[in-house]
């Protein structure tokens, strides 16, 4: 009898122990994500009135990432990122982001193999967006910029078993980041085709934000488990 009262206990710290992302953990995988938004504008019309139009866009993103567990559920990592986004209402509008970036990820067991969890992110980005439209002025734009952010983002992970991880995380709830970009005019018009003026305009800027009062995005990912007990 007494060893079946050793049973359970000991039943209940081998689950926990099988629950914990174990120091010396490696794992691998990284983030797919997608998300949409649209800006909204009305405007007064000659003998219209007031004519409403609206803009979409979309935004892809891959993120590759490694990481390992300097402590019982607190990994340590490097990621990769990689993403395109554009504007629908426009072919010709599209931007390519690349990014590298150094996390700190903070695990806890709810239980039923879930998992909550923490990421603070420093990172430096690179984009690249173009603008073309022969209808406007100007008929041409590029914009490099360079950004040097840290981020916060919750999320939520699933262990599918004790190899796989699924999970759901939300990118740059809160983030602070510093921005230094250049942007290149170019304006032709139909009477001087061969003849366009240019103009070049730099600027920098710091701000801090929420991902939340502007738009909704959201991310997927995969991670495969190396090592841990």
């Amino acid at each position: 009898m007494k060893k079946l009262y050793l049973f359970f206990p000991l039943l209940f710290i081998a689950i926990l122990s099988q629950a914990q992302i174990s120091k010396g953990t490696i794992l691998l995988g990284g983030d797919l994500g997608f998300s949409t938004y649209s800006d909204k504008t009305t405007s007064n019309g000659t003998n219209m009135g007031l004519i409403p139009s609206s803009t979409k866009f979309t935004e892809f993103s891959v993120a590759p990432s490694i990481g390992m567990a300097i402590r019982d559920n607190l990994v340590l990592g490097l990621s990769l990122g990689l993403g395109y986004s554009n504007e629908i209402n426009n072919p010709d509008s599209k931007e390519n982001d690349y990014s590298i970036g150094v996390f700190l990820r903070n695990y806890k067991y709810l239980g039923s193999r879930f998992y909550f969890f923490g990421e603070t992110r420093v990172g430096f980005s690179y984009s690249d967006a173009t603008y073309d439209d022969s209808t406007a002025y100007p008929t041409h734009e590029e914009t490099k910029s360079y950004y040097v952010n840290l981020s916060f983002s919750p999320g939520v992970a699933y262990a599918l078993n004790r190899k796989w991880q699924l999970e759901v995380e939300f990118p740059g709830v809160l983030s602070a980041q510093y921005i230094h970009g250049q942007t290149d005019y170019l304006y032709a018009v139909q009477s001087a085709p061969s003849n366009p003026s240019t103009q070049h305009q730099e600027n920098s800027e710091f701000n801090f934000n929420t991902s939340l009062a502007t738009n909704f995005n959201l991310e997927v990912g995969l991670r495969y488990v190396i090592g841990g007990k």
